[in-house]
C-alpha cells in the first residue's frame, strides 16, 4: 500500500500489467522538473509507436516553478496538445 499526500493506493495488485499500445495508438511518456533557484519548470515528453521505435519528443520550460501536481499537469496538457498537433 502507497500513501502519497492522502491518497491510498494498491501498486501491490499483480493482475494489473502494462501492455504494448494497438497498432494504431502511441505511448506517451511525460516528465517534469523543477529548478527552484531559477524559478523555472522544465517538462518533456516522449512518443513512441506500438513497436517501442521513437516517433516525436518534445521538451520546454517556463516560469515560475510550479508544485509537483502542478509541473507534472501542465506537462502532461503541453504533450496532449503536442500529441494533437502531430495528429497521433
Amino acid at each position: 500500500m502507497l500513501v502519497w499526500h492522502g491518497i491510498s493506493l494498491n501498486v501491490a495488485d499483480s493482475s494489473v500489467r502494462w501492455e504494448l499500445p494497438a497498432a494504431s495508438c502511441f505511448k506517451c511518456n511525460v516528465d517534469a522538473a523543477f529548478h527552484r533557484l531559477l524559478n523555472k519548470t522544465s517538462y518533456g515528453c516522449y512518443l513512441s509507436n506500438s513497436a517501442g521505435e521513437f516517433h516525436h519528443a518534445l521538451t520546454d520550460w517556463m516560469t515560475p516553478e510550479l508544485s509537483v501536481i502542478e509541473g507534472e499537469t501542465y506537462a502532461l496538457w503541453e504533450c496532449y496538445c503536442f500529441e494533437s498537433e502531430l495528429g497521433v
